[in-house]
């Protein structure tokens, strides 16, 4: 009896399960209009396929244009390159007048207060001379004279004020006349038509 348990009811598993596989979805069903999109993909490339080749004259309208496109790719790059080599060059030469601007400035700040100092020193020396003039220091007059001339090349009082300083040292001290001679010929070619060079000769250095 229990062999025969059994086996009914391996019988009733077998109809179960073959009821089941009636009602399965099947996941990969084939697509039954696959044979007319395959047929309608075939007649479009058969279309293309069997497409005349372009004539000489469309190959050469290609080609123009090809060419044409390039020629414009290589203008734009020239002019891009030359933009670009102007303005780098506008830069650089602004950059440089700025800098030469600015140390021009600072070279006649320091110019100018150069300037400003030498013309005080002549002023002092002008003034000591004068004095040590006064006091009979001619040789200590001479060496302020000469300063004020360091500082003020060429000025006609520091000049002349030499001159007289040599002058004085030769007739009083019988000191530097071959000094105070070549002064008074040098200021009288330069200067022929001041009257005071003459007077200093005549004065001071005729007898020597």
């Amino acid at each position: 009896m229990g062999w025969g348990g059994s086996a009914q009811a391996m019988i009733h598993t077998l109809r179960a399960n073959k009821d089941l596989l009636r009602k399965r979805k099947i996941l990969f069903k084939r697509d039954r209009t696959f044979g007319k999109i395959k047929k309608r993909y075939t007649k479009a490339s058969a279309g293309i396929l069997k497409k005349p080749s372009p004539s000489p004259t469309d190959l050469k309208k290609i080609r123009e244009r090809i060419v044409k496109q390039r020629k414009k790719q290589i203008i734009i790059t020239v002019l891009a390159t030359i933009i670009s080599t102007v303005v780098v060059t506008v830069g650089i030469h602004l950059i440089y007048k700025n800098l030469v601007s600015q140390n021009l400035q600072k070279w006649e700040a320091k110019d100018g207060y150069y300037k400003r100092q030498q013309a005080e020193e002549y002023k002092i020396n002008i003034k000591e001379g004068l004095e040590k003039m006064e006091a009979g220091n001619y040789f200590f007059a001479i060496g302020n004279f000469s300063e004020a001339l360091d500082n003020a090349p060429n000025d006609s009082l520091a000049e002349y004020q030499l001159a007289y300083a040599y002058c004085l040292l030769c007739k009083i001290e019988k000191k530097g006349c071959s000094r105070a001679i070549r002064l008074v010929e040098e200021l009288s070619l330069k200067h022929p038509k001041n009257l005071h060079h003459p007077l200093l000769e005549v004065n001071y250095l005729q007898k020597h």
